[in-house]
């Protein structure tokens, strides 16, 4: 604002050089009348400018003022669009398709196993435990599913409910497995009365 200040004034310095280069007597009248005018107006405008540098919400309307100008006289409107990114990608997407062994046992244990942990049995072989269950316990259910596939449970009270395989606790050839009651919304009394695998 202080150039601005400078600047204002000397864009007036020609009526300074004007006079100091003019006879008087070859100012007529209507030269006088103009330099008046000139005088009182660069007067007024140092008058603004002073009260504009001691206003700091002056300066800052000046300086809004001159931005909306420039946008005015170069912005252009955009040419991209600023949306927000939802990935497509699904937690499925992030998951290895690999076969599985899905095992349920009677008193509702489910566990799934990759199919290359186990190692397939050569003749006269002693073969793998597959699992470690309590001695009133045995495997209900054995299937082959992928990790992408889809387990329908058929409970005993006719509801019906799903889950992916990837979704079905990983265990350990030895290991019991997961209760269903902690995977599936379950009521007591409720149990496993048919399973399928589908795609």
């Amino acid at each position: 604002s202080g150039t601005l200040l400078v600047r204002s004034i000397g864009s007036h310095s020609h009526i300074v050089h004007g006079v100091q280069n003019s006879p008087v007597n070859r100012l007529t009248g209507l030269e006088r009348n103009k330099i008046k005018l000139e005088h009182e107006q660069l007067i007024e405008r140092i008058k603004e400018l002073k009260e504009l540098l001691g206003s700091k919400e002056l300066i800052y309307g000046v300086i809004k003022n001159e931005l909306k100008e420039i946008k005015k006289k170069y912005g252009d409107k955009r040419r991209t669009d600023i949306t927000a990114d939802i990935s497509d990608i699904e937690i499925e997407d992030l998951i290895p398709e690999e076969e599985n062994v899905i095992s349920i046992s009677h008193s509702g244990y489910i566990k799934r196993i990759p199919v290359a942990t186990y190692r397939k049995q050569g003749r006269g072989g002693r073969g793998v435990t597959g699992t470690n269950l309590k001695e009133d316990d045995f495997v209900k259910h054995l299937f082959i599913a992928s990790t992408h596939h889809y387990i329908m449970f058929f409970s005993n009270l006719g509801k019906v409910y799903r889950l992916k395989v990837y979704q079905i606790p990983t265990g350990s050839r030895l290991s019991k497995g997961r209760a269903i009651v902690n995977l599936l919304p379950f009521v007591p009394g409720e149990r496993v009365a048919a399973i399928i695998a589908v795609k």
